[in-house]
């Protein structure tokens, strides 16, 4: 089932990413992109801000429009179109890039987000590469997950899609080891809207 979900997860993000808005606003129940941009109250205001895995742009227009300095990297050549067009009017930083190999100097941003990632974002040389390239003081947020607080039925059965697709008990713990080995200070927050409770990682990188 796993396998699978991934297979398709994968088919979304590049030969179906036209249908991406779609699937994903039926999948929150219209809250997709209100969940992605819990992050921002945890980003830095001062300084250049680098999305890892931008995805359709939303939150790179997001962030533009309340005056961040965004940059953003994808490897899906779909998803770097459709993020081209939708900020466009803001003369767009984005790149298509592997967040293995970020390719941008140490101490290029002030902070990093990635909101609903696969599970590159854990990998140890993701993390490395996220700590090279914050400047001291630096925060890398993620959306990793959210929690359904809805009792409609609708929610139930989202609940127990999810369950079957894999997300898993233990990811607090889990990103609190990654991040932690990664020397990133870990803290996790919850943010709340009208059905979800959205889980907040915000590693900070020492200033010393």
């Amino acid at each position: 089932m796993r396998a699978w979900t991934q297979y398709l997860f994968n088919q979304l993000y590049t030969n179906f990413a036209w249908a991406y808005d779609v699937v994903a606003a039926m999948a929150s129940l219209g809250e997709w992109q209100r969940w992605g941009q819990a992050a921002l109250a945890f980003l830095p205001r001062d300084g250049r801000v680098l999305e890892i895995a931008h995805g359709p742009g939303h939150l790179q227009a997001a962030m533009c429009q309340a005056g961040y300095r965004a940059f953003g990297i994808d490897l899906s050549p779909q998803m770097s179109r459709l993020a081209h067009r939708r900020t466009l009017r803001y003369g767009p930083h984005l790149a298509r890039a592997d967040a293995l190999y970020l390719p941008f100097a140490n101490g290029a941003f002030a902070g990093a987000v990635s909101t609903f990632p696969a599970q590159f974002i854990l990998a140890p040389q993701t993390l490395a590469e996220v700590h090279r390239v914050l400047i001291p003081g630096g925060v890398f947020v993620v959306v990793p997950a959210v929690r359904l607080i809805g009792q409609d039925l609708f929610a139930g059965a989202l609940r127990l899609a999810y369950r079957l697709t894999g997300q898993r008990a233990d990811i607090d713990a889990l990103g609190e080891g990654r991040f932690e080995a990664a020397g990133l200070r870990f803290a996790r927050y919850a943010v709340l809207t009208l059905r979800a409770e959205v889980v907040v990682w915000v590693g900070s990188k020492p200033a010393g």
